[in-house]
């Protein structure tokens, strides 16, 4: 069942002979399994394969994306990326960008073998977007071969990047990322990846923790995590965008964004 949830944690109290407290601001949860057979919203673009909602033995439902090689342009680059980046991405939701709070986004993913090379990818799967006229990515979780064969990795490339930062040359707003390497890529088992986060626009609060099944992989400190301050808003967003223009397939499930 898809789920939308708003908790209003409001444990406002009288004293005698005072105002009542102001309550919390209300902490919000979303969440999004594909339960209904749909997703969210439909792709940003049009796709050869259109984004489908499928089911397993076990009755689970999930969201599948493929990106095919004809997913590009050489001409209208207002649908299409210019080739040869192939993209087929949906929205999931867009939620208020805050300066100082912390959240937690997480997904269940999985890269099936069947329909698709083994190598070639240099994909990204799912990002965090600043929209708007000048729209940038802040973090995101894809697969790219680092001189060790295909691994998945989490990035951040919201400068000033600190010491060690990875040369990927795909990336739009400089060419360097502080990469998290999760470890090579293994087909047709599903993983969940969890990122609590510190919104921050200056490195100092600037955190990000990256888990992976549940285990902390590795925390990144004194870097921003966002390119503008509080005022805007975040897309959450899923992808099949690949650089190269390799076919690619993934599929989701268990998609949530948390404010703590």
């Amino acid at each position: 069942m898809r789920c939308l949830i708003i908790s209003l944690l409001c444990l406002a109290s009288c004293g005698s002979g005072t105002d009542p407290a102001p309550p919390p601001k209300p902490a919000q949860s979303l969440s999004w399994d594909f339960e209904a057979g749909t997703f969210p919203n439909p792709a940003d673009q049009p796709n050869l394969v259109p984004p489908v909602v499928l089911t397993e033995i076990n009755g689970n439902h999930y969201g599948r994306l493929t990106g095919s090689p004809s997913d590009c342009s050489t001409t209208d680059f207002i649908l299409w990326d210019p080739c040869p980046q192939i993209r087929e991405q949906v929205r999931i939701w867009t939620i208020p960008e805050v300066e100082g709070e912390t959240r937690t986004f997480s997904l269940t993913v999985r890269i099936p073998s069947a329909g698709q090379p083994a190598t070639g990818h240099d994909s990204m799967l799912w990002q965090l977007l600043e929209p708007g006229p000048n729209s940038t990515r802040t973090i995101w979780f894809g697969i790219r071969d680092f001189g060790a064969g295909q691994h998945f990795y989490v990035a951040n490339q919201v400068p000033p990047c600190p010491t060690g930062c990875t040369y990927i040359p795909v990336i739009a707003k400089g060419d360097y990322a502080n990469v998290v390497d999760l470890g090579p890529v293994v087909f047709d088992q599903w993983m969940t990846i969890q990122l609590d986060m510190t919104l921050a626009a200056t490195p100092t609060n600037g955190t990000l923790i990256v888990r992976k099944n549940g285990a902390v992989v590795q925390t990144i400190s004194n870097q921003p995590t966002t390119w503008l301050p509080t005022g805007l808003t975040q897309d959450v967003k899923i992808d099949v965008l690949d650089w190269s223009g390799t076919l690619g397939i993934a599929d989701f499930d268990n998609l949530s964004a948390e404010e703590n």
